[in-house]
């Protein structure tokens, strides 16, 4: 009988943004999903500090890694802001709009997995040297991930699903057994299908997303 996998995914909650991640991880059921096919690790909330996410990562050995949070271009944060993956050309250096410092960097802990990073910012430079480190395949933004909201919680904010039901679908394909491209070009399909429910501000916002979406490494490479 072949062995399951493992995955492993980041699920912080601490302010708006990740309560928007937290609400849709689950309203999208992606645990049961995952649980189809692999062992799943979540570390949720305050188990989803920095410290939790590096011991599972060596405990577990994932061969995926998903999560959502806060990002710059050479970090990924996850609860309460805490630097979790760094680039090592960002020793010691502040970043501003996150008010952190990376004081070293340790990308190459995502050696041979597939990560996706729900986040802003980290396809510019993080994926890139964690790809150089050995990352099989990294998906995530180039600039600010963003959505239109009733600046509501979300579940009572019906627009925001027009923006999570794609960045969600990336996460069940690659889940499902798809290549790395074709899990990454579904946020693409998957966006447009509602360009027409949406006013003129969510298209542009929706369109925005779909331009700044990255997938580095191989695009071939799958969880099987």
């Amino acid at each position: 009988m072949k062995k399951r996998l493992n995955v492993l995914f980041v699920l912080p909650e601490f302010d708006s943004s990740t309560q928007y991640g937290y609400y849709f991880f689950h309203y999208f059921n992606i645990e049961r999903i995952a649980s189809y096919y692999y062992n799943v690790i979540k570390l949720e909330k305050e188990r989803a500090l920095n410290v939790y996410v590096i011991e599972a990562l060596k405990k577990y050995d994932p061969v995926l890694v998903f999560g959502y949070g806060h990002g710059a271009w050479n970090l990924y944060t996850s609860q309460n802001k805490t630097p979790t993956f760094a680039d090592p050309r960002g020793v010691a250096k502040e970043i501003p709009q996150l008010k952190v410092i990376v004081k070293k960097g340790n990308s190459e802990i995502l050696s041979d997995r597939i990560v996706y990073l729900l986040t802003c910012n980290v396809g510019k430079g993080l994926g890139r040297v964690a790809v150089s480190k050995g990352c099989r395949a990294f998906i995530s933004f180039k600039d600010d991930f963003v959505w239109c909201s009733e600046g509501k919680y979300p579940l009572e904010d019906d627009i925001s699903y027009y923006f999570f039901k794609p960045a969600y679908q990336v996460l069940k394909r690659l889940l499902e057994g798809y290549t790395v491209y074709d899990a990454f070009m579904s946020f693409k399909y998957e966006s447009l299908k509602y360009l027409d429910e949406l006013d003129d501000v969510a298209r542009k916002t929706l369109l925005f997303n779909i331009k700044n979406m990255i997938l580095i490494g191989d695009r071939y490479a799958n969880l099987s």
